[in-house]
């Protein structure tokens, strides 16, 4: 199993070349799917114009970087349809919180677990929400449906059961305020001027904490979320 963002800048050599071709840039998976398409290689602008290899033109991938067939895997991220598609629509992006349908908020994800061997995309890093270790991530196990609405990606409430099978660490890593990340607002949070911090129904992001930390408006914030200010909640 590997981690997408450990292989972000590593090495990119063609079958039985010793010399790089290029670095990694970036992946592109699908939610729907569970797989791991592409490996981008630039990204000029992003999207239809970034220059990718396709999971099928892969020979190998590890930890010290991926291996291509040959040069001629080399393509255009918009002449490939299912990445074309991936591309157009909605996507899970990094910085996107993963909440359940029943309303538990399992963090906001910062990276993919996948098998080095077929793709497959095997579960998401997660930063705070209510299994996070003293470290402040947990792991969400890829479901087998999953939605985006918003700016949030939703998923079977039966996640919960999968991770509550493991034995729950303590959360002794986040402070109260940083365990507000991911949770949805309840009522409206303002700044003593009046500014708006944040809005009812409103996820919570990294922006809107440092908001709330620099107005001194953190208890308001917890309250808002349903979290007392000892972090109970």
């Amino acid at each position: 199993m590997l981690k997408g963002n450990d292989l972000i800048g590593k090495s990119v050599y063609l079958y039985g070349k010793s010399t790089p071709l290029t670095t990694v840039a970036d992946l592109i998976f699908d939610y729907l799917t569970n797989q791991v398409l592409a490996f981008v290689i630039d990204k000029p602008g992003w999207r239809s114009q970034a220059r990718i290899i396709p999971w099928s033109g892969i020979q190998s991938v590890n930890a010290s970087g991926v291996t291509a067939w040959s040069k001629n895997m080399v393509v255009l991220a918009e002449h490939l349809y299912r990445v074309k598609q991936v591309l157009e629509r909605p996507n899970l992006t990094k910085g996107m919180p993963i909440i359940t349908e029943t309303g538990w908020h399992l963090g906001v994800m910062t990276d993919v677990y996948f098998s080095e061997m077929t793709g497959t995309l095997l579960g998401y890093e997660v930063k705070g929400g209510i299994f996070a270790t003293d470290e402040g991530y947990s792991y969400v196990p890829a479901p087998a449906t999953l939605r985006i609405h918003g700016n949030a990606a939703y998923v079977p409430s039966q996640i919960v059961r999968q991770m509550e099978e493991r034995p729950l660490p303590g959360q002794r890593g986040l402070s109260p305020l940083e365990r507000t990340l991911g949770r949805c607002v309840r009522h409206a949070v303002r700044a003593g001027d009046g500014s708006l911090i944040a809005a009812a129904g409103q996820i919570v992001t990294e922006a809107i904490i440092n908001q709330a930390r620099a107005a001194g408006k953190e208890t308001e914030l917890l309250r808002a979320v349903g979290i007392t200010p000892n972090g109970k909640g």
